[in-house]
């Protein structure tokens, strides 16, 4: 697993910080897939990015049929007659949600702005590259955005 939400999840984690080391593949330069190393590289992460984004939608819908749930058990607390159907709704939601966890989860995306340099700079371990891509992160990090970086905030 590149990046193992659903064990962290079923360990308990409702919060969670995902660090990516390449930008979101609509913002990947083109330039970079100059030989047949960077195009495996480029499809791997393409593979990566199809299934992180399956997870955060899932996250997503377990979230608002979460909210669904408070909202139908809410109105029928303040005596709705209709609440029993809202509430039998929001629970088949939640149900076709399938996964290990029926909490409401935060999951925090952290993309680099721009490439890193390719496959190979990334497995180097020269320590001003290392240290480089230390700051880096801790620059983009700093600068996020959770909407730009589609956050999975509940409500």
């Amino acid at each position: 697993m590149n990046t193992p939400l659903m064990p962290a999840i079923e360990a308990g984690a409702d919060i969670l910080h995902v660090v990516y080391m390449d930008p979101t593949v609509k913002e990947m330069p083109l330039a970079s897939v100059g030989n047949i190393v960077d195009t495996m590289n480029r499809l791997v992460i393409i593979g990566f990015a199809a299934t992180m984004n399956a997870d955060i939608k899932t996250a997503e819908k377990v979230n608002r049929a979460i909210e669904s749930l408070e909202a139908a058990e809410r109105e029928r607390d303040a005596g709705n007659a209709t609440a029993s159907a809202a509430v039998l709704k929001a629970t088949t939601r939640i149900r076709g949600a399938n996964v290990a966890t029926k909490r409401k989860l935060t999951i925090h995306r952290y993309h680099p702005t721009d490439d890193l340099g390719g496959l190979f700079t990334m497995l180097s371990f020269d320590r001003d590259i290392i240290r480089a891509f230390i700051d880096r992160g801790f620059s983009d990090a700093a600068h996020h955005d959770c909407q730009a970086s589609g956050c999975v905030l509940p409500n």
